[in-house]
């Protein structure tokens, strides 16, 4: 929403004070929400917090509230998460200023109690959900304090051996919250998320194996260089045939990648061994590979489709995971370049047959990748990297 207003777009935000207590609760269910003390009885006649159908049940008060706005103002530029509400307009107009000014009147209607403390705006920054949104920049930005309490937790876990259940889910809560500024690191989320399954009492521990450990290491290399600034991610996923790759399926020759007017070969080492040679899964990942280590700061922060004729493949880079060391020891180099770029990789299978360019690089058939228009005649020649693979 924010993105098709255009740079310098003014947000504003608002929050309902006491929210959960503003629902009553209706005289049949009393008898749920009583209880005995001092030889008296004493009802909860406002819906509690702490229930467990509290959030859905003022979730849907809330989005009665956000129509309510949308019909008297004729503004659809409204966002709203439970009790927290943002507003938004172009820049040097007074659709911002007057969503705010209804969303006050409807609420003074209604009886509806506004937390005069979390207002701000009309402004092109402020903070919503505890990230901040600057729009002059078109940049989401991390609060310091919010990412070095991550580091911080993430030191501690990394000198453990073995940690409470309660201290993983601070963890696990953390690296939530960052990853809705960073989409792509939810591949390096997965194993911690699984790792609670294994206690079930906030007391109980958890060991940090070896896995945890690697994935714990690659959030602090990577923290050690954010800023904490990210920018929007775009709000649409590259076509299909911005970005098309292609291996040779013998494992004979090398592969080959396009994207958009450029692309690049490379051709196996000669010194992989016939297995890594007859290994077509980790053969049709070194394209992909090498396409983001080549044009990944091209393709920042973007959402990518991408083009595979390999189903093994397509399930690897879906599942961001693989039986096989050799994938994998590919596979998390790859997915630390998405991180760092902040891409979104979502894979599709196509027929082989259908990838002819791209295949003609991978197999040096350079007569039938000259029939191809002029603009595409930028190319790399890359070699490969022992430490991490294309280059």
């Amino acid at each position: 929403m924010i993105q098709k207003l255009g740079t310098s777009a003014l947000l504003g935000k608002k929050d309902i004070a006491s929210a959960f207590r503003l629902l009553p609760i209706r005289p049949e269910d009393f008898c749920l929400l009583g209880f005995q003390f001092q030889g008296k009885f004493f009802i909860d006649k406002c819906l509690p917090f702490g229930c467990s159908i509290a959030c859905a049940t003022f979730e849907k008060f809330s989005t009665a509230l956000h129509w309510l706005i949308e019909q008297h103002s004729s503004l659809d530029s409204i966002v709203h998460y439970i009790d927290d509400f943002l507003f938004a307009g172009p820049a040097k107009s007074e659709n911002c200023k007057e969503l705010m000014a209804t969303f006050d009147f409807i609420c003074d209607r209604l009886g509806v109690p506004i937390s005069q403390d979390e207002t701000e705006g009309p402004s092109t920054k402020l903070t919503f959900l505890g990230l901040g949104i600057d729009t002059d920049t078109q940049t989401i930005y991390v609060p310091a304090d919010k990412a070095q309490n991550l580091q911080t937790l993430l030191l501690a876990t990394l000198q453990s051996k073995k940690i409470t259940l309660k201290e993983m889910q601070a963890l696990t809560g953390s690296l939530a919250f960052i990853c809705k500024a960073l989409p792509a690191g939810r591949a390096f989320c997965r194993r911690f998320y699984d790792s609670l399954s294994s206690a079930s009492k906030p007391f109980n521990r958890i060991r940090i194996t070896r896995e945890l450990k690697e994935d714990n290491e690659i959030w602090l290399t990577f923290l050690e260089n954010y800023n904490g600034s990210t920018p929007f991610p775009d709000p649409l996923w590259v076509p299909n045939n911005a970005l098309c790759l292609a291996s040779d399926s013998i494992g004979s020759f090398g592969c080959g990648v396009i994207f958009k007017n450029l692309w690049a070969y490379m051709s196996w080492p000669e010194e992989w061994s016939s297995d890594i040679r007859r290994d077509l899964t980790y053969l049709e990942l070194v394209p992909v590979a090498l396409a983001i280590h080549i044009w990944g700061e091209s393709l920042q922060s973007s959402k990518i489709v991408m083009q595979v004729d390999n189903l093994a493949v397509v399930y690897i880079l879906n599942n961001k995971t693989s039986k096989s060391p050799r994938v994998m020891s590919l596979l998390r180099p790859l997915l630390q370049k998405l991180l760092q770029f902040n891409i979104q990789l979502h894979c599709m299978h196509v027929p082989g047959y259908t990838n002819v360019i791209a295949d003609a690089i991978s197999r040096f058939q350079w007569d039938t990748f000259r029939q191809v228009p002029p603009p595409m005649r930028t190319f790399i020649r890359a070699r490969y990297h022992p430490n991490f693979g294309p280059v």
